[in-house]
């Protein structure tokens, strides 16, 4: 199937990880993600269920292996990013969200202080990887923390 993109914005809050779970916990209520035990991916009679718990999403084994294509896919917080592209294929990077730098938002937008208007470009300029995500803080014109925005790339 290929990998798929996806992106999310979410009311600010300084703690990245906690945002985090609670969109994960939000995406997978909302059922906003590939399950593959489902038609027309499976044979008629093969079928699943979906799972009734995040948990129990993420501990099957064709999720393990080919993914929700969602951020469910990325469950931690990582500093980084790594300095060279074959950093990105790192263990400490897969499922993780790296949050974006000051220089790598420097040289994406030209501001510490990114708009949501600007979330596009920020998508476009800074690098990213295949089972990784991305986070910024974006910011109301007059600077003021507003949202945090999340977008990456997984599944197989």
């Amino acid at each position: 199937m290929g990998a798929s993109g996806w992106r999310y914005t979410v009311p600010f809050q300084p703690d990245l990880q906690a945002a985090l779970d609670a969109l994960r916990d939000a995406t997978f209520r909302r059922g906003d993600y590939a399950w593959f035990w489902e038609r027309p991916w499976v044979a008629p009679g093969e079928e699943r269920p979906r799972p009734a718990t995040l948990a129990e999403l993420v501990a099957d084994e064709l999720v393990e292996t080919e993914g929700t294509h969602s951020i469910i896919d990325c469950p931690r917080v990582v500093e980084g990013p790594p300095g060279t592209t074959e950093g990105w294929r790192s263990p400490a990077y897969f499922g993780s969200v790296v949050p974006v730098t000051v220089a790598e938002l420097a040289l994406a937008v030209g501001t510490d202080r990114p708009t949501g208007a600007q979330l596009g470009l920020l998508e476009e300029r800074v690098a990213c990887a295949r089972w990784v995500g991305r986070c910024a803080t974006l910011h109301t014109e007059a600077g003021v923390p507003e949202q945090l925005a999340f977008w990456g790339y997984s599944g197989d």
